[in-house]
């Protein structure tokens, strides 16, 4: 999540954008500017969302069972689609933050 998060906030800066928020960032760069699209900002947010809740999940699981909250999701504990769709958001989050290292 950091390479996005970080991305994110770089190009809020370039372009003098000041929420807070990852979420709110993504949708102000698709409102406010031409670095997102309103199809690329709602599929960043969904990833991001996506990675929040399955690193939050992670983390309790192993609350529950005496281990330490870490900041790793066991693939193994996830069904095949879910593996798919992470693959997914990690590659769209590749893409942008080359993107934006780019420019």
């Amino acid at each position: 999540m950091l390479p996005l998060i970080s991305a994110v906030r770089l190009l809020c800066l370039r372009h003098g954008l000041d929420e807070i928020a990852t979420r709110d960032r993504l949708i102000a760069l698709s409102h406010s500017t031409t670095a997102l699209t309103s199809a690329e900002s709602a599929l960043l947010v969904a990833a991001f969302e996506r990675l929040q809740q399955r690193l939050l999940d992670q983390q309790r699981y192993s609350k529950a069972r005496g281990q330490a909250a870490d900041g790793w999701v066991d693939l193994r504990r996830l069904r095949e689609d879910e593996r798919l769709l992470l693959k997914f958001d990690l590659q769209q989050i590749r893409v942008f933050v080359q993107r934006v290292k780019n420019t």
